[in-house]
């Protein structure tokens, strides 16, 4: 049975020789590795941006930023009060035939109060929701780091060739530091 090379690379390491009895699933000889530790070491780097991108969401001046915008929505909450209570009196006067264009100013200031609450709350839930859309983006991504990492080891380690049944080693057709094509024989076992 001819033993074939699972990808192109090199054989870095016989562990058999000509006429040695083998079992299944012996080692026969390692082939580089070269493509799969450059894709794990791609892997890591993004891993790490991915990391450095993270941890922006998770400072000391998110937090303040946040902060901020809470404080606006508060401060968005009191200034209604005061112009509201502004509103409701020159309303009052209104109806006692006083106060026209202090009325009219009273509910411009009180209407604008409201405006400006709604767009700080606004704001806030922008903020808020940015940050949830990053987190969980975040999550999927390390996620898919981690899987594909394990995937890259998984192909590293099978570039130990192994022997797919008992027998002997009838013929050697490559040696140490020759390239093999993949689907090319690498021995016979009998």
């Amino acid at each position: 049975m001819d033993v074939h090379s699972p990808k192109d690379g090199f054989v870095v390491e016989l562990k058999v020789k000509m006429g040695m009895k083998v079992a299944a699933n012996d080692p026969l000889l390692t082939m580089d590795t070269d493509d799969e530790d450059r894709n794990i070491e791609r892997v890591h780097k993004m891993e790490r941006v991915r990391a450095l991108m993270a941890a922006q969401y998770e400072s000391p001046e998110l937090e303040v930023t946040r902060r901020i915008a809470q404080i606006a929505v508060e401060v968005a909450d009191n200034s209604i009060e005061g112009k509201k209570a502004l509103f409701d009196s020159q309303s009052q006067n209104v109806l006692h035939g006083v106060g026209t264009a202090e009325f009219q100013v009273a509910e411009a200031d009180y209407k604008n109060a409201l405006l400006a609450k709604e767009k700080a709350t606004n704001d806030l839930k922008k903020f808020e929701f940015a940050i949830a859309r990053h987190n969980a983006i975040n999550e999927v991504v390390k996620n898919f780091m981690e899987y594909e990492d394990q995937i890259l080891q998984t192909k590293r380690k099978r570039f130990h060739v192994l022997a797919p049944t008992s027998g002997v080693v009838s013929a050697l057709l490559v040696g140490v530091n020759s390239f093999a094509a993949r689907g090319q024989s690498l021995l016979v076992i009998k």
